[in-house]
């Protein structure tokens, strides 16, 4: 048997999610997804084979890279990760009291550029899950020896 949700999101309502008839899906259910015509989308959730649920879902592991460090001169970009076409994700911390920005567009970081995204001491980013950059990714910090954390998958 399966159970079958219709998807649809309107511009400002977020994503719904209406069961076409109860129960909802439990631990041990596979997700399938089909697209349908229009803007929906079904989703359909099934018992493994020869089950009946009760394990868990399998889930995908990531493993990061480090590529924390210090700013080498202040006042000047430096790469922070090079281009990468199979990164899923990246993170960055400012652990340091001078200001950063990071540039992930390819071109160098730079604090007059409007595509420059800054990051306060002690600010935290995280890319959008599906949406990281492959590109190169350049790092601006005003002082030299200045430390960050920064992570990619």
């Amino acid at each position: 048997m399966s159970r079958n949700f219709d998807l649809s999101q309107a511009p400002s309502d977020g994503i719904l999610i209406f069961p076409d008839y109860p129960p909802a899906p439990t631990v041990g259910q596979v997700l399938s997804a089909a697209a349908v015509t229009g803007a929906a989308t079904k989703l359909s959730f099934v018992p493994q084979a020869g089950g009946s649920g009760g394990g868990d879902f399998p889930m995908a592991g990531v493993t990061k890279t480090d590529r924390s460090g210090v700013i080498v001169l202040g006042g000047q970009a430096q790469q922070l990760m090079a281009a990468n076409s199979a990164r899923k994700g990246w993170s960055f911390q400012n652990k340091s009291t001078a200001d950063m920005w990071f540039n992930d567009l390819g071109n160098a970081a730079d604090p007059a550029a409007s595509n420059s995204v800054y990051l306060p001491p002690g600010a935290y980013y995280e890319s959008e899950p599906g949406g990281a950059s492959v590109a190169a990714i350049s790092l601006y910090g005003t002082t030299t020896n200045t430390p960050f954390a920064a992570k990619e998958w």
